[in-house]
């Protein structure tokens, strides 16, 4: 039997809390929280030194020293440590903090979708600090964007761009990295925009030239969500949001002006009629239904009801602007053309699946079809349909098929209130931008407006053409009539008359 190892003495030194690890001096800092009880230790902060060079060693060790002083000081004065002072809090150590506690929960797939509550399981794989968070919409670019920020993964995501894009991003990572170091309590909002060495100046758009207004006001809103989680979730509740008081933001652009015209619409179907017949299928649903890109591919089987009816309805799963809490869903009734979309993907229109996606993906029937897909479908049908673009340079993109629907259902006289139910939205003004009136349908109708005022006009003036002693014996006789009926009517037209008299004499 082995004899048992005696355990090797600590080297310590005459500082408490600091012990020689023989290339590094380990700082320990522990203290007592005044509102729990509980005794908190902070993470072991680390001095390196050469161990053949004395000079190196004591220099750590009073780097250590001083370390360990401050840390002290600072909790009896302020009941927290350094890091958690405001005047210790680095941009860059928030972003990673945000990154941690509410991005990588949602990648990592811990946060559950809207309207469905976490199980006691899932609830255990979530961390403390993220429990309570609510499903963000658009959590994929905002993770993408706090990456390259925090310049995580960048050079293998560069590494097929061409050299003179690569040498772009060299030289925007050396300002991030620079521009993330600063303090929060010095950034103003001239810092973010507004400066030709702000933020918004690094924003890029696919090819690497000057991103356009409105993904700088998306990159914007990332930073405010940063600063709304630290005032809410971390305790700095005096450090205020400099993106609140941005007084000019980027503009977020003008509305589109691009419906497209019956005539446009045919030679652009023409021009799909060699594409796949799923993204066929998903582009001419699109086209009758006015919903958004992302929700066909959600739609499934069990949302289609009263099929082989003609009152056909879509239940859309998870739409735009989810409420916390809830399934932001909506139901919507199917045009005959867009029945027939869905129709066309059936080898028997009369006996649709009970389950599964509606427009499946034409590689693997188990996943939706991406809503890329039939981006990029539209996209050559309309190159090859040569559609030219409007008086603003717009060219009309697949979204501009929901704001000609929208735009022909109230042109047909459906009100706004039951047009904004088909459309999902919720305030009046944003439905207001998908409607495009044609100017020739509103001088039309405001003709026909004026007919319709001129004939209540000759028919009242026809009323009215009787001989006036003809109507004034009318009249008489009707109020001698009415006064035999109400004597208290006539006492008062007796009165009457002879106050009259009294006022002449």
């Amino acid at each position: 039997m082995a004899r048992p190892r005696k355990p090797k003495p600590r080297k310590v030194t005459r500082h408490p809390g600091i012990y020689d690890r023989g290339t590094y001096w380990q700082v320990r800092v522990r203290y007592t929280d005044d509102d729990t009880g509980e005794v908190v230790e902070l993470e072991n902060r680390r001095e390196d030194f050469d161990p053949a060079d004395p000079d190196s060693k004591e220099a750590a060790l009073q780097r250590a020293i001083s370390y360990r002083a401050n840390e002290l000081a600072t909790i009896r004065t302020h009941r927290k440590p350094m890091s958690e002072t405001a005047e210790k809090q680095e941009l860059r150590h928030w972003l990673e903090r945000y990154r941690k506690e509410v991005l990588l929960p949602h990648k990592d797939g811990l946060i559950p979708p809207p309207g469905r509550k976490a199980t006691a399981a899932e609830l255990k794989k979530i961390p403390a600090y993220s429990r309570g968070l609510e499903y963000r919409k658009g959590w994929r670019e905002e993770l993408n964007w706090v990456e390259r920020w925090l310049g995580i993964d960048v050079v293998r995501k560069a590494r097929f761009l061409s050299p003179e894009r690569q040498a772009q991003v060299v030289e925007d990572q050396a300002f991030f990295r620079t521009f993330f170091k600063r303090d929060v309590l010095g950034l103003k909002p001239s810092d973010f925009h507004g400066k030709p060495d702000s933020l918004t100046s690094r924003s890029r758009d696919q090819k690497g030239g000057e991103a356009k207004d409105p993904t700088k006001l998306r990159h914007l809103a990332v930073i405010s969500a940063v600063y709304r989680r630290a005032r809410s979730a971390w305790g700095f509740e005096d450090i205020p949001n400099p993106i609140r008081a941005m007084d000019k933001k980027p503009n977020p652009g003008k509305r589109r002006e691009r419906p497209l015209g019956e005539d446009e619409w045919d030679t652009v179907w023409a021009a799909l009629q060699n594409t796949h017949p799923t993204t066929k299928a998903f582009i001419l649903f699109s086209r009758w239904s006015a919903v958004r890109r992302g929700e066909p591919g959600k739609l499934r089987w069990e949302d289609i009801k009263g099929w082989g009816t003609d009152a056909v309805v879509a239940g859309l799963r998870e739409t735009k602007t989810p409420v916390p809490g809830e399934v932001n869903a909506r139901t919507i009734p199917l045009h005959p053309e867009a029945v027939a979309a869905i129709a066309s993907l059936l080898e028997d229109p009369t006996k649709p699946p009970r389950s599964g996606w509606v427009f499946p993906s034409p590689t693997d029937d188990k996943k939706p079809l991406p809503g890329g897909t039939a981006y990029q479908a539209w996209k050559r049908a309309r190159e090859r349909a040569g559609l030219p673009p409007n008086d603003r340079g717009e060219i009309p993109t697949l979204h501009d098929l929901r704001h000609t629907r929208l735009s022909e259902l109230v042109n047909d006289g459906l009100e706004l209130p039951k047009m904004m139910s088909v459309s999902g939205h919720k305030d009046t003004r944003t439905a207001l931008r998908y409607y495009h009136a044609k100017p020739a349908d509103v001088g039309a109708e405001i003709l026909e407006l004026e007919k319709k005022r001129k004939r209540k006009v000759e028919r009242t003036a026809e009323a009215l053409s009787l001989d006036d002693t003809e109507a004034m014996e009318q009249a008489i006789a009707q109020m001698e009539a009415a006064m035999r009926k109400n004597p208290k009517l006539r006492r008062k037209m007796m009165a009457a008359a002879v106050a009259a008299e009294a006022d002449e004499d």
